[in-house]
């Protein structure tokens, strides 16, 4: 009977072991793919900040509030823009 239940041991020790591997293995992954996304949205609000300072000098240069196309461009690059703030608050 202490054998059998040595053996159980055993192999129960080695199904947490098991279990710790895979977690430990899944966590590195998530890891891998947080990193790329965090990377790909700062490089997004560097395109943003730039296209925001782009339009600004465009619409000092030109009074843009007359054109509603425009203007409307102006708004989606804003709302893109908070969108993606939002990622950090």
């Amino acid at each position: 009977m202490e054998m059998i239940l040595w053996i159980a041991f055993i192999h129960f020790i080695e199904l947490i072991g098991v279990v710790i591997y895979f977690i430990f293995r899944k966590n590195i992954k998530m890891e891998k793919i947080i990193i790329k996304q965090q990377e790909q949205i700062d490089s997004l609000e560097f395109l943003f900040n730039q296209l925001t300072s782009s339009l600004d000098k465009v619409d000092n240069k030109v009074w843009v509030e007359g054109d509603t196309e425009l203007m409307e461009v102006f708004q989606n690059v804003n709302e893109i823009k908070s969108t993606l703030n939002s990622f950090y608050n």
